[in-house]
């Protein structure tokens, strides 16, 4: 095991660190470093499960860098005072360093005390605790870790990985839709493997196994069966493969995208159906049947108006993968349309204004503006 990899390997180590240093430097010139209580790295790099690859002495990370910065006080002046300028300097930095996207965020220590106090906490908590590195200053969030235990993660957390990784399946299609070129055949299938990821991940938060290591979830996964779902294997498989994946990413010049992008989403699509069906006691014969329920329920519950926002993602993938899933109802009630606007009732106009809302940043950013 490395640092921030799964392979033994300095150099690779030895590289990550020259770019964290470079996205630290680059913080301190916009933030006074006195004004910072620590800067933390997490995600998959920060558990040392990050994915690269390494050729010819180069490495190229997979993973998008999570880094949040902690302020010492006043955490919504920091907020109003440095979170533009972040986003400015996250910009910035994906033009110095081999990456697809940087997140610098501004947290609040306080809140991961509090979540322990609950009876639940969501998985971003979750993870965050259990795999973390402090690039700068002094954290003692992981004395916490006792108190972040997987079987207090709700089951709706499962549906916001279905929800936020199925949306990131919008990218490479809005791209295609309108003959941008500016995801590239990598990029493409991250965000398919993260959809297979999801897949997964939510299969185990449902039956109460999830683990935040990677290495941890294919032991589990091959453990267990996924019998609950028609066609389990497949899906075990295709969990399994992305799990491998994303730890030790391989070669996809020989990966039909197109097939293995329509395939995903059908899976997708179906497992997302399923899911639901099992969360909510109710079973849904399709997504627009599925939605116009979320439309309904998000009037009168509070948990599920969380959701509400997101189930729109779902609702234009299923489009994307068989147009007669458009619905000009649907259309107003969800994204707030006149129904005699038709400019605005289109697919591209629709997804480009929901990845708006959802993920402004990155390679979005120039996709919502082609």
């Amino acid at each position: 095991m490395g640092i921030y990899t799964i392979y033994d390997n300095t150099e690779i180590d030895n590289q990550i660190d020259f770019f964290l240093n470079v996205i630290i430097e680059k913080i301190f010139t916009v933030i006074n470093p006195n004004e910072i209580k620590s800067i933390v790295l997490c995600g998959g790099f920060g558990r040392g499960e990050g994915s690269v690859f390494f050729n010819n002495e180069q490495v190229q990370p997979i993973n998008d860098f999570d880094i949040t910065i902690f302020p010492r006080k006043n955490l919504n002046i920091f907020k109003l005072r440095y979170s533009e300028q972040l986003e400015s300097v996250a910009q910035e930095l994906v033009n110095i360093i081999p990456i697809k996207q940087i997140d610098l965020g501004i947290g609040d220590q306080r809140k991961f005390i509090i979540r322990t106090l609950r009876p639940f906490f969501t998985i971003n908590a979750f993870e965050f605790i259990h795999g973390h590195r402090v690039l700068f200053g002094k954290s003692n969030i992981h004395n916490l870790k006792y108190f972040y235990k997987s079987h207090k993660i709700p089951i709706a957390e499962g549906v916001k990985y279905l929800y936020t990784r199925g949306s990131g399946l919008l990218i490479p299609l809005l791209d295609t839709y309108q003959n941008s070129s500016l995801i590239n055949n990598l990029n493409t299938y991250i965000e398919i493997n993260k959809a297979r990821l999801a897949i997964g991940d939510s299969y185990l938060i449902r039956y109460r196994k999830y683990h935040f290591s990677y290495q941890k979830r294919i032991e589990i996964a091959k453990k267990i069966n996924f019998n609950q779902l028609e066609n389990g294997n497949t899906f075990k498989q295709m969990y399994l493969n992305a799990l491998e994946w994303k730890l030790t990413p391989t070669s996809i010049s020989e990966i039909n995208l197109e097939i293995e992008l329509k395939s995903t989403i059908e899976h997708f699509l179906n497992y997302a159906l399923w899911y639901e069906s099992e969360r909510i006691k109710k079973y849904f014969h399709s997504t627009n049947e599925y939605i116009r329920y979320k439309l309904d329920i998000s009037n009168h519950s509070k948990s599920e108006r969380k959701l509400y926002d997101l189930s729109k993602g779902l609702y234009l993938l299923s489009i994307f993968f068989n147009e007669n899933n458009y619905s000009d109802s649907l259309n107003e009630k969800l994204f707030s349309i006149h129904k005699n606007d038709p400019i605005k009732h289109n697919l591209e106009y629709l997804t480009k204004k929901y990845l708006k809302e959802f993920h402004p940043g990155g390679i979005v950013k120039q996709l919502i503006t082609s």
